[in-house]
């Protein structure tokens, strides 16, 4: 059993034989030959030294980046006086020797009648840099991870420099590399014999070079793997060479021309799976009194109990809440007993959220440059219920191309190929074994036609037996999953919605995913009931898309609140979603479990999300407008896969707009043509944007305000006298600003977007007129004129515009802010006029005379203080509520005064818009 454990940890390396040479022998299926190798490898020059040019070498070495230079030369020192304490003349190069340098794991594996591959793992004790030759440069290990323990997270690749094996990494560890100093392994003689009681009756059948090895992704302990000729009955071993010379020969290996073991017959392990299952229908009715973890535990050992006493299985364990075993031929088995029904307050409450800022988590959202959705249903058939249908209608109207499919062996080995896939999303079992590898049931029934398709994946253990209370299935090991080649769209998402799918154990897996191109990858770090899987994915997908699709009116108001129809859902980055805490915390005491929904790799978005919407109109100046172009400007969630990749579309309407700006994935600028009018959308995917952005819009109100200012004689033109002057000042204004109310979180009440920018567009205008009689005292005593004049200016052309924005220029008219109750919002328009120099006349009826007066400029606000802003509420149909102000100024009293006004394309609460 332990050949078959290291076996399957060794597939990922088979294929790296291909660089191995295989010498093959005329005599290789003979009883008897000699044991001399006729073929040796090239190796490079043989190193003599004596301990004097030994220690001159480790001198002269340097501490490599990222090693601390005093520990280093620390180590360099007891390096040096390991050596002399040895008490060897001459340092040789040699083969590796000794009980600790004899290869004891190698593996044959079938390949057809003829033919096996042989697997080991490579042994030079003090080569911790596997380089293959021990050496002063094996102490950089050392050095690099210096007094890590088994329980660091990096250990896997620590450990290798743990040369005394006591668990941690130290100075003794120096020992080994002092008793093997250059040893050094160029190939390793792989030989065969019928008779292995006869040390002469060894033969080379191949030679397994060095260079031809390799180092596990992540790091490990390095491998060899070579396609040799065998057959039934054959003992097998390999012998570390220095170029000629030879060191210790590893322990034999006797070949059954499978693998180790002769295969059960497909009846048998039949009966005892069916055995097996029988029990499991008895053991699920028990152990309900128990909370879900402890029940799938204590179920999980009934059945370790039960099949302790089978004949065929063997070393059956706990772990993950399931049953682990092996039949007697090596081929695994689990025994499923934590994916069941959960009872309904377990229902009702989703799992917490993790914190927000997981470590590795990018600020930047990507967002899936195909459009095609793959649902594959691994519990098809086995009694265990899903929602993926629930997501199909949602994803179609976002723009996906779904397809949905029972997760079969096949169907699980070639996801996308030639048609990348967007989004995977799987609902299956998940199993964690003892040694923490994570393996996947699929919907491929136990059969023996398929024990004979699949025979293959048997032989280097890719397969494994799934047993639960609905059937037998086949499903896929860990170091299959880590090794597998799907076809993902770059920015996809992968959904696995499967127990461990978010541990370690399922790490590698999820790496590889990243790898193939998945931004981020969702699994759960422990068991969980289908009731609240089914839950979370329903409202991820919901939140993700703002699809509105969740049908589960009270479930969703104890998560969330409030409704979620008013206005709809707007799409969240996958981020947003997790980091988001909502009052799951009213309901944790049903749950009462810390089962996490994690997330691997980046930010992704699956929808474009519009958060807020401002247009830049062209500001007014003597020459005319200050830009040739309205600039729609878009705040949200967009993705970007790069410049190099599709960009997204802007529409208004039906109408494409041209892209000013993307620079990142929350902003985005457009060029707005004049009378475009209708929802705002964004959209990626497949380069024809058709997955879309939540609807937005730009409301439009134009309207009059009038200002009159009623000056008592003499007070503006600067004489004394009786009467009163009239100036009268109607504004024209045509302004547009986005006055929706949107989610700031999943979950949260929608609000008004304060501080979002509200423009008077180039359209807009104020006219003047002056009348009025007054008796002068002062130059003309006792003579009565009038003064009058009249004029229009706009803001596209002209000297002296009579309105003058002090603070933003001569086009922005001010903010929108939400109202005292949070119900609607208010716009505050710009908090100070200047009326320029206005050209008066002069007109004395007395004499007939007509006289120039010159110009006048004055200031003038919408209060007493000039920083007073005019404060416009909205009704609920978004009109401009009528208004009144009045206060007394410098000049005299003044009166603004508006009527209802109504808005042009207002907010759709029901529509998103």
């Amino acid at each position: 059993m332990l050949r078959r454990s290291l076996f399957l940890m060794m597939r990922n390396y088979m294929n790296a034989g291909t660089l191995l040479t295989v010498l093959l022998a005329l005599a290789a299926f003979g009883a008897c030959a000699s044991n001399t190798s006729e073929h040796f490898p090239e190796s490079a020059a043989q190193r003599d030294l004596g301990p004097g040019e030994a220690g001159v070498e480790i001198d002269d070495m340097q501490a490599p980046p990222g090693v601390d230079p005093v520990l280093f030369a620390e180590l360099k020192a007891v390096l040096k006086v390991a050596l002399l304490d040895e008490g060897v003349d001459r340092y040789v190069s040699a083969a590796p020797s000794g009980a600790k340098n004899a290869v004891a794991d190698l593996l044959l594996a079938r390949v057809d009648d003829t033919t096996a591959t042989a697997t080991w793992t490579y042994r030079n004790a003090g080569d911790y840099n596997q380089d293959s030759e021990v050496g002063g440069a094996d102490i950089t290990p050392i050095a690099l991870h210096y007094k890590k323990t088994e329980d660091s997270p990096d250990w896997a690749v620590a450990q290798l420099a743990d040369g005394d094996l006591n668990g941690e990494v130290n100075a003794a560890d120096i020992a080994p590399i002092a008793a093997n100093y250059q040893s050094t392994l160029s190939a390793y003689s792989v030989q065969m014999t019928s008779a292995p009681e006869e040390e002469s009756s060894w033969t080379e059948v191949a030679l397994a070079e060095f260079s031809g090895s390799s180092v596990p992704d992540g790091g490990g302990k390095r491998q060899f793997s070579i396609e040799l000729p065998a057959v039934a009955g054959q003992t097998f071993r390999v012998v570390p060479l220095s170029g000629a010379a030879a060191g210790t020969p590893g322990l034999p290996y006797d070949y059954d021309g499978t693998g180790g073991k002769p295969v059960m017959p497909f009846e048998e392990r039949e009966q005892i799976m069916d055995e097996i299952q029988a029990e499991l229908v008895e053991v699920l009715q028990q152990f309900t009194e128990l909370p879900m973890d402890e029940r799938s535990e204590a179920r999980a050992a009934a059945m370790v109990t039960f099949m302790e006493g089978l004949d065929g299985v063997e070393d059956p364990y706990v772990s993950g809440g399931s049953a682990w075993a092996n039949f007697s031929d090596g081929r695994p088995l689990v025994v499923n007993t934590n994916r069941e029904f959960v009872n309904e307050s377990e229902a009702n409450a989703l799992p917490a959220d993790p914190p927000a800022g997981q470590d590795g988590k990018e600020t930047s959202t990507i967002h899936p440059q195909g459009r095609l959705a793959l649902l594959l249903d691994g519990t098809a058939g086995q009694g265990i219920p899903t929602d993926q249908a629930e997501i199909i209608p949602g994803l179609t109207a976002s723009g996906y191309q779904v397809v949905r499919k029972t997760m079969t062996i096949d169907e699980l080995l070639n996801v996308g190929g030639e048609s990348p896939v967007s989004i995977v999303h799987i609902d299956s079992h998940g199993e964690k074994g003892k040694e923490g590898g994570f393996q996947l049931v699929s919907a491929t029934p136990v059969t023996k036609e398929n024990d004979e398709t699949y025979i293959d994946l048997h032989r280097d253990l890719s397969l494994f037996y799934g047993l639960n209370a609905g059937g037998k299935y086949y499903g896929l090991t860990d170091t299959a999953l880590a090794d597998i080649e799907w076809g993902l769209a770059p920015g996809a998402l992968v959904y696995l919605n499967c127990c461990h799918s978010g541990t370690d154990s399922a790490a590698a897996f999820r790496q590889r995913l990243i790898d193939l191109g998945a931004a981020t990858v969702l699994g759960w770090n422990d068991p969980v009931g289908n009731d609240a899987a089914n839950a979370r994915m329903l409202q991820i997908y919901d939140d993700a898309l703002g699809l509105d699709s969740l049908e589960r009116g009270t479930r969703y108001e104890l998560d969330y609140k409030h409704p979620i129809d008013s206005p709809p859902m707007r799409p969240f980055s996958l981020q947003e979603i997790m980091d988001y805490k909502g009052n799951h915390d009213a309901v944790a005491a049903l749950f009462d479990r810390d089962v996490l929904l994690l997330t691997t790799g980046s930010n992704a978005v699956l929808a474009p999300s519009i958060r807020r919407v401002w247009i830049d109109e062209p500001a007014a100046t003597p020459d005319g407008p200050s830009d040739p172009y309205t600039i729609l400007r878009l705040l949200g969630e967009f993705g970007t896969l790069g410049e190099s990749l599709k960009q997204p579309k802007v529409w208004v309407g039906e109408q494409e707009l041209e892209l000013v700006e993307f620079p990142y994935s929350g902003f985005i600028s457009a060029i707005l043509p004049s009378g475009v009018s209708g929802p705002i959308q964004v959209g990626f995917g497949d380069g024809d944007g058709a997955i879309r952005s939540n609807k937005a819009n730009i409301t439009e109100w134009h309207g009059q305000f009038n200002m009159t200012l009623q000056s008592p004689g003499g007070i503006i033109i600067g004489n004394s006298g009786e009467g009163t002057i009239t100036y009268n000042l109607v504004f024209d204004i045509h302004m547009r600003a986005d006055v929706r109310k949107t989610r700031l979180k999943p979950g949260d009440t929608p609000v008004v977007q304060s501080n979002s920018d509200v423009y008077f567009m180039p359209d807009s205008s104020v006219s003047y007129s002056i009348s009025g009689t007054l008796t002068d005292y002062d130059f003309v005593p006792g003579a009565t004129y009038t003064e009058s004049g009249s004029g229009e200016f706009d803001f596209k052309a002209v000297d002296f515009p009579i309105i003058k924005f002090e603070d933003h220029g001569t086009h922005m008219a001010g903010f929108v802010r939400a109202a005292e109750n949070g119900a609607l919002p208010k716009l505050l328009l710009t908090s100070r006029l200047r009326w320029m120099p206005v050209d008066i006349t002069k007109y004395y009826p007395a004499t007939g005379e007509e006289f120039d007066s010159g110009t006048l400029t004055m200031e003038l606000g919408f209060g007493p203080d000039s920083g007073d802003r005019i404060e416009l509420l909205l009704n609920e149909d978004y009109s401009i509520v009528p208004g009144t102000i009045e206060y007394e100024s410098l000049y005299g009293p003044v009166t603004t005064t508006w009527e209802s006004i109504p808005a042009v394309n207002p907010p759709d609460p029901e529509h998103g818009v």
